[in-house]
């Protein structure tokens, strides 16, 4: 690591498995661009100097007190009770690895973008979390099954669908074919960049869909051709006369969608 006005910044060509913080350091920097960074460089474990007065070790997360986040975790880190952290910053959890089960730990409040990667079979949130940003779990492979504890009043599972109650936002699909609620007005950004997926039925209650959802942008396409290309190889089917409707025509990709009455209902 490299300190600059008390920020630790890591430096691939000098750093390797063992990531050392040093005690001058006040903040750390974990952008996407550095946690690839340790990825390419093999990094394993976290290393924090005595005398630090801003950061704490905590099960393998490296935590910052004053600012109560979580920033980064090694190999084979876990998330304690008791956190000394409320938020789960992006990018924390940079490993690849199986968790039958994953427990947000009560007292979190906010969970980062691209946070956990790997396979998860069982998530459970908790009743304090607040805020989930829209792609946190975008390098999760195919979660069973998420819980979220009673009393909770931001989310909620509906059919097999993570809901931001707040938002209307559909945040996280479980299984194959999905049908998003009718209570659903947005579908969060990331949720439907996947192959996994085999069926999915849009209702019209859907207003708005964020960005990289079901197709990636093709620079190089053929001008004659739509540059959206498919992001998954799974049955769209929308309300006829929808926004979802009208978001595929726009592209170019009318052809790709199934359309049906006001309701899904008959389709079940």
């Amino acid at each position: 690591m490299k300190i600059e006005n008390g920020i630790a910044y890591f430096d691939p060509a000098r750093d390797g498995k063992t990531l050392f913080l040093p005690k001058e350091a006040e903040w750390a920097v974990f952008d996407a661009d550095c946690v690839d960074n340790l990825i390419a460089a093999g990094f394993e474990h976290i290393e924090l100097e005595e005398g630090n007065q801003f950061f704490e070790m905590q099960g393998g997360c490296l935590v910052h007190r004053e600012k109560m986040e979580l920033l980064l975790a090694e190999k084979g880190a876990t998330m304690s009770a008791n956190p000394l952290y409320k938020i789960v910053c992006d990018f924390s959890f940079p490993y690849k690895e199986t968790r039958e089960i994953l427990r947000i730990p009560e007292g979190v409040e906010e969970i980062g973008l691209d946070v956990f990667r790997g396979r998860i079979k069982k998530l459970y949130l908790p009743a304090s979390l607040k805020f989930i940003h829209e792609g946190a779990f975008r390098h999760t492979l195919d979660i069973e099954e998420i819980e979220v504890v009673e009393g909770n009043p931001y989310f909620c599972m509906e059919n097999d669908c993570l809901i931001d109650k707040v938002r209307k936002a559909l945040l996280y699909a479980v299984g194959n074919t999905v049908f998003i609620p009718e209570s659903v007005k947005r579908i969060g950004r990331l949720v439907f960049l996947d192959h996994r997926f085999q069926k999915i039925f849009i209702p019209s209650s859907v207003e708005e869909i964020g960005e990289q959802n079901f197709f990636y942008f093709d620079r190089s396409a053929d001008p004659q051709d739509s540059p959206y290309v498919r992001a998954t190889h799974a049955k769209i089917y929308a309300a006829a006369g929808s926004y979802a409707e009208k978001f595929f025509c726009e592209r170019g990709r009318g052809d790709d969608i199934a359309l049906f009455p006001k309701t899904w209902q008959i389709l079940k």
